[in-house]
């Protein structure tokens, strides 16, 4: 079990539920891996199913492969919903939440990894915070590198997408459309632009599209219901 919300090896936690347990059924959750290819004597072999994405208003298929889900990494395209999902996971589901932006001189180092050693030693710092924790990071495209390094190490690596023209009002409400405001999301919104390719077969099925127009945010329960299919609410 783990207590209230307070200071772990520097790094301050946002939120956390008090007495949570990993052995109910409540203070667990699972997440759907993609499936394996094997031979069966006698059969074809068994391809992994079709990598998707998935979109506000649908619902995935019950998936009947599961495994203990512990860390979680959030990245995305400006104003997709990250830090709010995030916040939720944290005071509806018991996570520890890491906000890199609001920490960055504790926790840059520590997500920008250039080796697998590195990329183990922040895995181990995360799951010292916690048995749930999600990370959120909006990095540069040019940091996939480093996200691949944490996915191996046991991150499990989430893109939050949807409508960008809607992403962008949103983007506007919060921060204004200063020139200079609006320069530097271009930027994020062009490089993600350029490297959708890359960014799509790295995350596959692991995309959710949270945001339509109006804007319109998929309810925080649908994206776990994705993430977590095998968890009741």
């Amino acid at each position: 079990m783990i207590g209230r919300a307070g200071m772990v090896d520097g790094v301050t936690v946002k939120s956390l539920t008090e007495n949570f347990d990993l052995e109910t059924k409540e203070g667990r959750f699972m997440f759907a891996g993609p499936g394996r290819s094997r031979r069966v004597r006698g059969r074809a072999p068994r391809t992994a199913p079709a990598r998707r994405s998935w979109d506000a208003g649908t619902r995935p298929l019950v998936r009947s492969y599961a495994r203990a889900m512990t860390l979680v990494l959030f990245s995305g395209r400006p104003c997709a919903g990250k830090t709010a999902f995030s916040s939720w996971l944290a005071a509806q589901r018991g996570f520890v939440q890491v906000e890199t932006d609001a920490e960055w001189s504790k926790w840059g180092p520590l997500v920008c990894v250039q080796s697998p050693e590195a990329a183990v030693a922040t895995r181990n710092l995360a799951r010292a915070l916690g048995p749930n924790v999600v990370i959120e990071w909006g990095f540069k495209v040019a940091h996939l590198g480093c996200v691949r390094q944490l996915r191996a190490a046991g991150f499990d690596a989430w893109w939050l997408d949807g409508e960008e023209a809607a992403a962008r009002q949103s983007y506007i409400s919060r921060q204004g459309d200063s020139a200079g405001v609006m320069a530097a999301y271009r930027v994020q919104v062009e490089e993600i632009r350029e490297a959708w390719p890359r960014l799509e077969r790295f995350y596959g099925h692991q995309i959710i599209r949270t945001v339509t127009s109006g804007p319109t945010y998929m309810p925080f329960d649908e994206i776990a219901s994705i993430m977590f299919p095998d968890v009741s609410a």
